[in-house]
């Protein structure tokens, strides 16, 4: 994987052992290809044993809308879904958060 290990400004309180994150830069990895790296490697399998991305979320639309903007409008973006038994939290600054239910992943 090519994301480091970084923190999120999310509520620590609900950190645990349950939960992931990572730091993206979005000018050499897609967010919808961070998405997929960071699961397969939690998972500890290739990303070709995961179930299709595009089945819970639009690819290029989360790539557009999480790339870093650079108009006057722009601000961050923050996007949230679940995703392999998974919730996943993805910011345009790089940031994803992965947190485990403790359920298994429906396939």
């Amino acid at each position: 994987m090519s994301g480091e290990e970084s923190p999120i400004d999310e509520d620590d309180s609900e950190a645990d052992s349950n939960t992931t994150r990572v730091q993206y830069d979005w000018s050499s990895t897609s967010p919808s290809i961070a998405i997929a790296e960071t699961i397969a490697t939690i998972e500890n399998r290739p990303q070709s044993e995961l179930e299709p991305l595009y089945e819970h979320v639009d690819p290029d639309s989360l790539d557009s809308i999480v790339r870093p903007r650079t108009s006057e409008f722009g601000g961050e973006s923050t996007v949230s879904f679940e995703y392999y038994g998974y919730h996943v939290t993805i910011r345009s600054d790089g940031g994803i958060c992965v947190r485990s239910d403790g359920s298994e992943p429906s396939e």
